[in-house]
């Protein structure tokens, strides 16, 4: 799942990473969530000024919709952050209202930062947003796409077929940091194993038409999921058309060829990866049969 950094992992270490407003959460008891890395984590929100903006979140405020990147403080001598304080990043998933007007909030781990400037929006109850500098040592070195491909849970298939497909050696070179940007649809595993009828990568790679149903998924260019939108097209590798649309308004549920995304934005050294629940069909081309 895609947190805040992964939208500006692929910069160079000398550029400035841009200056990102985050609101800021401010934890007063014993201590404040502290996720992992990419670590999943709840916590339940009950003070009005936080409550509040979780409202926002839900009808579509923030840096992606039904959630955003917030920062996570803890301080038990006051309820407001100052210049210096130190905190962690977090992207919000998913938020649940309860009958008490409380929130319940699902997040994403991300990078620690020490608060460099503090604001008090008017008509946000109090609530504080920052601008943060972020501790980009600890960022993790990104990976070529095959080979994060082949690390990430569920998509490794189509990682393993690339790299060992007859005929395909370009462009697992390619994809393995020799060339790029590409951006990847990668089906999940069991979606692949279902398509292709196959028990094993041995058999998998005898099918006739592997070549062309891999390069379909693939297209050039780094294109995230903040640049796709309802009704653009894309043209894989092998010149089969994409059709962007989602299934409900304004940003939910993206679908690829009338397939359902799942993972969206897994950040790579030379591209990005889009997970998908199903395979894409190549185009038939002028003498073959559909």
């Amino acid at each position: 799942m895609a947190i805040w950094t992964d939208s500006v992992a692929h910069l160079e270490p000398e550029d400035e990473w841009p200056l990102h407003a985050v609101p800021l959460f401010v934890f007063g008891g014993v201590d404040r969530p502290r996720p992992g890395y990419r670590e999943e984590v709840k916590f339940t929100l009950r003070h009005d000024k936080y409550v509040s903006f979780a409202f926002r979140l839900r009808c579509g405020t923030g840096d992606r919709y039904m959630g955003g990147t917030v920062g996570l403080l803890h301080n038990q001598e006051r309820m407001e952050a100052t210049v210096g304080d130190e905190g962690q990043l977090a992207t919000i998933l998913d938020l649940v209202v309860q009958p008490d007007n409380s929130v319940i909030v699902t997040a994403l781990g991300d990078m620690a930062f020490t608060v460099a400037r503090t604001w008090t929006p008017r008509g946000m109850r109090g609530l504080q947003l920052a601008f943060v500098d972020v501790h980009r040592s600890q960022v993790p070195a990104l990976q070529p796409l095959l080979t994060t491909c082949q690390g990430e849970p569920g998509l490794g298939l189509f990682g393993q077929l690339v790299a060992s497909s007859t005929g395909f050696q370009e462009v697992a070179q390619a994809m393995d940091g020799g060339d790029g940007p590409f951006t990847v649809f990668v089906p999940q595993d069991a979606e692949l194993v279902e398509a292709l009828g196959k028990e094993s990568i041995e058999e998998m790679l005898q099918i006739p038409y592997l070549q062309d149903l891999l390069a379909c998924h693939i297209i050039r260019g780094r294109i995230p999921f903040e640049a796709l939108y309802s009704g653009r097209t894309l043209k894989a590798i092998d010149g089969t058309v994409l059709m962007v649309t989602f299934l409900q308004w304004p940003r939910g549920g993206p679908c690829i060829n009338e397939i359902p995304g799942g993972d969206m934005d897994i950040a790579c050294s030379n591209g990005v990866i889009h997970s998908i629940k199903g395979v894409l069909k190549p185009a038939p081309r002028s003498n073959q049969r559909r």
